[in-house]
């Protein structure tokens, strides 16, 4: 009996650990459709874009989501948008609950950095125009602000 309950509370440990992702691992799969989107909604929270705190804080978050939510619409389609949906949550959680350690949250803003660069270097002139799959929009809208909750 001893053994069993010793092996369960064992592998409940390797499946906590499996699921625990640090802020780094967590920035590093916004995918690139975003990365432009994350100025702009740092912008409307009057937050740099790798102050995480800042953007993660109650005061901030939902100016932050409506800041960036129409460039998300509109340049992440499909996979990309329920991942950057699934990711930025996941962010506010380790940065309000977790407490990352500073080295943590240099590492992540260096991926920030890293790829503001990257898409500032590769933006296209048609990456601002309309298309028709913004007509769901208050779709996306209100997944969004499901991050606030």
């Amino acid at each position: 009996m001893r053994a069993t309950l010793s092996l369960l509370v064992a592998g409940a440990a390797v499946v906590a650990a499996q699921n625990s992702t640090s802020l780094p691992d967590l920035v590093s799969q916004i995918p690139t459709c975003a990365t432009p989107c994350l100025t702009q909604g740092a912008s409307a929270a009057g937050c740099a874009t790798t102050d995480f705190q800042c953007i993660c804080s109650d005061s901030n978050k939902n100016r932050f989501i409506s800041g960036a939510t129409s460039c998300i619409l509109e340049d992440c389609h499909g996979d990309d948008f329920n991942k950057v949906i699934s990711v930025a949550g996941q962010i506010c959680t380790v940065v309000t609950t977790d407490n990352p350690d500073p080295s943590a949250i240099a590492s992540a803003s260096a991926i920030v950095t890293s790829a503001l660069g990257a898409a500032s270097a590769t933006s296209s002139p048609d990456s601002a125009s309309v298309r028709p799959e913004l007509g769901l929009g208050i779709l996306g809208a209100a997944a969004m602000a499901a991050l606030a909750l």
